[in-house]
């Protein structure tokens, strides 16, 4: 397991955020990912980062939202969103993704909010999905293409 510390983003983190989504484009390792332009509008206490030896090296933002009409959660509850996990390619496997998905988790129970929400455009869907089993989610839904 690799020893990052998990804390919260701040602006001066912000090109290190991008960098990592840079990197995440060409490797085309998923389906129609745009970096999200504005990162700084994102910080909120669920955006965190990875660091190792003052090294941004992954992060993950989250934000709380209401469900309005998601089957699976009851109407009207808070549920945290996953927008985004991203560990650098070369930190990967590490226990790090796990790590900051944990810590948004926390967070977020510590808040009252119970459920949690994610959507992968992964090319590779199977890794995704049994890391986030690992993690306690389930399968809700599947689109496939061609």
């Amino acid at each position: 397991m690799i020893e990052a510390t998990i804390r919260e983003c701040r602006s001066e983190d912000l090109d290190a955020v991008a960098a990592i989504e840079r990197e995440v484009v060409e490797e085309g390792t998923i389906v129609g990912f745009v970096p999200s332009g504005d990162l700084a509008a994102r910080l909120n206490g669920y955006f965190f980062v990875a660091e190792l030896d003052a090294e941004v090296v992954g992060f993950i933002c989250a934000a709380v939202k209401v469900n309005e009409d998601l089957v699976v959660l009851p109407k009207g509850e808070k549920y945290l969103e996953i927008e985004d996990l991203t560990v650098a390619r070369d930190h990967r496997n590490g226990g790090i993704g796990g790590r900051l998905l944990d810590r948004v988790l926390e967070l977020a129970a510590d808040s009252g909010v119970v459920h949690g929400l994610l959507y992968s455009a992964s090319r590779d869907l199977d890794s995704v999905v049994r890391f986030y089993r690992r993690h306690g989610f389930a399968t809700w839904n599947v689109m496939m293409y061609r």
